[in-house]
């Protein structure tokens, strides 16, 4: 008690402790007496206010340390709460100071990256930058601007949010590629699509047609997301969410297609869980869970906790370097365009949108860290006036920054992985006619598992009668000087001049006289 707001109770205390104390033979009768009949002189000093800010790594970090107290050494929390603030402990922190200063330099001033100069109601964003090899969270920030107090809102652990389409590599792609019900070669059409009454679209105007499932993830198409999770199956997307990368904020009413393959969930996620997860793409398939601290002692240098490295198999490691592999195409060509800030090392991730641009994500990957950065106001609202995503300008500049004396590195690929040419329109091995064709060179060289590469070769390119004003096969009636003999691929979804009438087209060579 404080003995001067309450001197009763203080004296009161004095008693009973002198007494434990005798009673415990740590003090004889007449020291006890001593104590308890001598005149207590306290005075009412003026201190100073103390400044009670902290960093959110450092709130983060107090709360990991007193939590596992509790459970490793079976104390209340008042009394884990006493041990850390006056039990003398060591803390040792994950932090690297490097990487901190780095995003502090950015939070700190939203008006240098983001144009504007931070309001008490303006926009807020959240950072966690994890070492994937390890798990150490080695860097995190839970506001933008000054921070007014410790363990105020943690945007970063405490905020549950939506994630928009940078759920999509987590909830549908690799347990597609992990369960092996597509590659990222397979060639699915994006078209109009409704399920259960619900029509799904895409955030650009057209319909794509024939694209590949590695394509689709670079312009984050909700069409053949919404078809790959329906191949993976909503409950095996959802256990592979919960079980493999752990996540404890999904629901169960997120099973279906809108919250899994869209990322339109019942509560939301945490940046820390979404870092944390896309970690294990960067970490050949390990999930390690993410810490601030490795370990813990007492006034005596005595380890009283010691963090415990808690990890699992959360895929294959084909499955994780497949997975990078389409994140680096979402950076290269895709939504992600921008990111990346050398060529000296890979850069891969995700964006993320929320309806009505509420929520705006970035969730990258460089060799040596991943990152995940969540941008909107705490009461949601519509992101807007940016001519880049904002999540994406703060990640590629904090990024800039920690990598600017780092070797270059790029990613390994496994044992199980291997070189192949592919016909971007069929998804099966590439011919010689692939190369051939009108629009250019339709081949790309993929990296995939064995299992998992085509082992059939194209069929769909060949030599066809093209009309060349409608970019169409050629009809009976389209006139000679406008057709010419070219490369392209046919399949089911290709279309005949109607222009100049209707008529067969015929593969050039035709087998007979009968064959169309």
């Amino acid at each position: 008690y404080d003995p001067i707001l309450n001197p009763k109770n203080n004296k009161a205390k004095q008693k009973l402790v002198l007494k434990k104390m005798l009673d415990l033979k740590m003090i004889s009768k007449k020291e006890y007496n001593t104590a308890l009949n001598e005149p207590l002189n306290i005075q009412n000093n003026e201190v100073s206010k103390v400044d009670d800010s902290q960093s959110t790594f450092t709130d983060q970090m107090l709360k990991d340390v007193i939590n596992d107290l509790q459970i490793e050494l079976g104390v209340s929390e008042t009394v884990a709460t006493n041990m850390v603030y006056s039990g003398g402990l060591q803390i040792y922190s994950t932090m690297d100071m490097e990487v901190q200063k780095a995003i502090d330099e950015v939070y700190d001033n939203p008006a240098d990256y983001l144009g504007f100069h931070k309001e008490e109601e303006g926009p807020q964003s959240a950072i966690v930058i994890i070492n994937p090899s390890t798990g150490a969270i080695v860097g995190m920030r839970g506001e933008l601007g000054e921070k007014d107090g410790a363990f105020t809102l943690n945007r970063a652990t405490q905020t549950l949010r939506q994630p928009g389409s940078s759920i999509k590599p987590l909830s549908v792609y690799a347990p597609g590629f992990e369960f092996k019900k597509f590659t990222p070669n397979t060639i699915l059409i994006d078209e109009p699509l409704s399920v259960n009454g619900h029509s799904f679209r895409n955030s650009y105007a057209e319909h794509k047609g024939a694209i590949s499932v590695k394509a689709a993830i670079a312009c984050s198409s909700n069409i053949i997301a919404v078809k790959s999770v329906q191949k993976v199956g909503y409950n095996r997307s959802y256990d592979f969410m919960v079980n493999n990368l752990h996540f404890s904020t999904l629901q169960k009413s997120d099973i279906g297609p809108s919250p899994l393959a869209c990322g339109g969930l019942t509560n939301g996620v945490t940046v820390l869980e979404m870092t944390a997860a896309y970690s294990t793409f960067a970490n050949s398939g390990i999930y390690v869970k993410p810490y601030t601290y490795t370990k813990v002692t007492d006034k005596d240098g005595n380890i009283i906790l010691q963090r415990k490295k808690d990890s699992s198999v959360a895929m294959s490691e084909e499955t994780a370097y497949s997975m990078l592999n389409c994140l680096r195409t979402v950076v290269t060509s895709g939504t992600g365009a921008g990111a990346s800030f050398s060529s000296n090392y890979y850069v891969g991730g995700k964006t993320g949108t929320s309806d009505d641009y509420k929520d705006r994500w970035f969730m990258g990957i460089t060799p040596y860290y991943v990152g995940g950065v969540w941008f909107g106001y705490d009461n949601p609202t519509t992101v807007s006036g940016y001519s880049n995503n904002p999540a994406l300008i703060l990640w590629k500049s904090i990024m800039s920054k920690i990598h600017k004396d780092l070797p270059a590195k790029q990613f390994e690929a496994p044992k199980g992985i291997t070189t192949v040419r592919i016909c971007s329109d069929s998804g099966l091995l590439a011919t010689e006619l692939c190369e051939e064709d009108a629009r250019g060179s339709r081949v790309v060289t993929e990296h995939m598992s064995v299992s998992s590469a085509p082992k059939e070769e194209c069929k769909g390119h060949c030599r066809v009668q093209m009309d060349t004003t409608t970019n169409m096969v050629a009809c009976d009636d389209c006139p000679d000087d406008v057709v010419e003999t070219l490369v392209t691929y046919v399949d089911e979804h290709t279309k005949t001049c109607t222009t100049h009438g209707k008529g067969e087209y015929y593969l050039d060579p035709p087998a007979s006289d009968d064959a169309a």
